[in-house]
């Protein structure tokens, strides 16, 4: 096993532009007393080229410098290997991290990667691209549509897309068929979780667990314009599972069909329309490494007391 630490750092992500994260990354490592190997990437598709390198020299940790992109790409390299995922945060969102609690300050981050506490979560296969955070069709993967080729990034554009697109927003008639039943509706967004949120702490699927074997869909119908500003505190402040318009079901397999070409993102990255989605879990697929206080049994317990009590 190759313990020296890989970080793959993405130049076009805003952390990865900053000329102080190599003083950073060395400097982290010589007080954890380890080594670490820099590579920057040159374009799409060259972090999973790296990632598939360290895989099979049988590196122990790679860490990815980067957005929610970034991470998915190397970690649907990664998955199911013995090379584990560490995330230093330095995308728009930052989905998985926040998730975790993984620091958004690059030492911090940087320290928790090095010191290797790696638990197992689950991913999601939807029409065989892998999801490990949050994806979805319809309103939210339109906003990361329109997101992907806007010339600027971060929280305030991607609201001002969405408040921009919510005037004219469409509901789509899905057919629903997973192994806990069937149903058919009208949807603003239906979102496919493993984790909790879309990043920017906008938490849509609070009670969901990356450990439990289970994907989750949290289904939204439309929401009358007045309602809007609700719904968006629910997601930011409070539950926003308990909202009249949030239907979630937890599945082991779910098939969606739409007569309409629908979007979809993967993780906030962009992958096209679809008429159908065909989603599988896939439980205990990837090693990530997590901040030290986390294990996946504090995890199971928190998801369990949450049920519980209702928050």
């Amino acid at each position: 096993m190759n313990l020296t630490y890989l970080f793959i750092v993405n130049p076009v992500a805003g952390l990865g532009r900053n000329h102080l994260i190599e003083d950073m990354i060395h400097g982290c490592a010589r007080t954890c007393g380890c080594d670490a190997e820099i590579i920057y990437t040159k374009g799409p598709g060259h972090a999973a080229e790296i990632a598939q390198k360290a895989v099979e020299e049988m590196r122990a940790t790679v860490v990815v410098v980067g957005g929610d992109g970034t991470v998915n790409e190397v970690a649907a390299v990664t998955m199911r290997t013995g090379t584990a995922l560490g995330i230093v945060p330095g995308g728009s969102g930052n989905g998985l991290a926040r998730h975790y609690g993984i620091s958004m300050k690059p030492y911090n981050a940087i320290h928790t990667a090095l010191l290797r506490n790696a638990v197992i979560q689950d991913a999601a296969s939807i029409n065989d691209m892998v999801s490990f955070n949050v994806s979805g069709i319809g309103l939210d993967a339109l906003i990361a549509h329109k997101f992907d080729s806007a010339k600027t990034r971060g929280f305030n554009t991607y609201m001002k897309i969405l408040l921009k697109e919510l005037p004219g927003r469409k509901v789509f008639h899905l057919d629903v068929e997973t192994d806990q039943g069937s149903n058919s509706g009208e949807y603003l967004l239906t979102s496919i979780c493993t984790a909790s949120q879309f990043g920017n702490n906008a938490v849509i699927n609070p009670h969901g667990s990356p450990f439990d074997g289970l994907a989750d869909l949290v289904m939204v119908k439309d929401v009358p314009f007045y309602g809007v500003p609700s719904m968006l505190y629910r997601a930011f402040y409070g539950d926003f599972s308990r909202s009249r318009y949030v239907t979630t079901r937890s599945f082991k397999w779910c098939n969606i069909k739409s007569e309409t070409a629908l979007p979809l993102h993967i993780d906030g990255e962009v992958r096209g329309f679809h008429h159908e989605f065909k989603i599988q879990s896939l439980p205990r697929s990837l090693y990530i490494i997590v901040p030290k206080h986390v294990t996946q049994k504090q995890e199971k317990r928190r998801y369990r007391l949450q049920h519980e009590s209702g928050f």
